[in-house]
């Protein structure tokens, strides 16, 4: 029996490997400063525009493959929206609904009707599609963003272990839902001596947990908590100790305090 060995096929198995890769990298929100918003209206003109650019090539093989990178990139799609954004149960079974007779539908008329798409229109749909993905990110670019702000606690109840030292509060101005991304924090204890921590983030003293999303016209809040030793907390008759924030921390305190640093806010 003759073994025939087709290197195209396995080069267009890689490429559709390393897309799909792409594809996830894309949807965990590893690069680009967008919002979740504008991320996830870009899967939907990505998959549109690959899924023309299948129907429109004449050559055998390399068809499959953007049809397989079209559908990847509608999973990665659906993926995203269900999982960014709040949509509950009857929004996933919509969505899983609606999917699975859009693919039928497809493969219906690919297999029945021939659907096939000319040269011509392929770029003038490409072209519109770039026009659509390039208003989405500029508008996100120009106009949205994330406003944080931190506000210092007066003072830290220093019988107990673990602190509240103050509040950070993200809010979105724009019609994007965008990443919560929370200044980082650092707070130097001075009880008497200097000591430095990193200040952590959560909803409250039982949930740990933080808002990672904020919605158009929202603010989100969260709680900054840090831990202090138990010299610390002697140093102050396990009473209250004063917190401030400021720009950098000093060397020394005349008095017990614990000083909060926002970085980058």
């Amino acid at each position: 029996m003759k073994f025939e060995f087709d290197s195209s096929k396995v080069l267009y198995a890689v490429g559709v490997l390393f897309g799909i890769g792409a594809l996830i990298y894309f949807a965990r929100d590893l690069v680009f400063d967008l919002s979740l918003t504008v991320k996830a209206a870009l899967l939907p003109v990505l998959f549109v525009g690959l899924f023309v650019a299948a129907s429109a090539v004449r050559r055998a093989g390399l068809d499959a493959v953007l049809y397989v990178l079209s559908a990847a990139t509608y999973v990665a799609f659906v993926g995203y929206v269900v999982s960014r954004f709040d949509v509950g149960d009857t929004g996933i079974f919509l969505a899983l609904a609606a999917s699975s007779v859009l693919f039928v539908g497809l493969g219906y008329l690919h297999r029945e009707r021939g659907l096939r798409v000319e040269a011509g229109t392929a770029k003038r749909v490409a072209l519109v599609l770039l026009v659509v993905a390039a208003v989405f990110v500029t508008a996100d670019l120009l106009v949205g963003g994330v406003a944080y702000g931190f506000t210092a606690a007066e003072s830290a109840n220093a019988g107990d272990y673990e602190v509240r030292v103050g509040t950070v509060t993200a809010e979105n101005e724009f019609v994007f839902r965008e990443s919560a991304d929370f200044p980082r924090a650092t707070a130097c204890v001075y009880a008497p001596d200097r000591r430095d921590r990193p200040v952590d983030y959560r909803r409250s003293a039982e949930e740990w947990s933080v808002p990672d999303s904020v919605g158009a016209g929202e603010t989100v809040t969260a709680e900054a908590w840090i831990w202090l030793e138990t010299e610390e907390r002697a140093a102050v008759d396990n009473g209250t100790i004063p917190v401030e924030r400021a720009e950098s921390c000093p060397e020394s305190t005349d008095e017990p305090r614990i000083v909060v640093v926002v970085e980058d806010e």
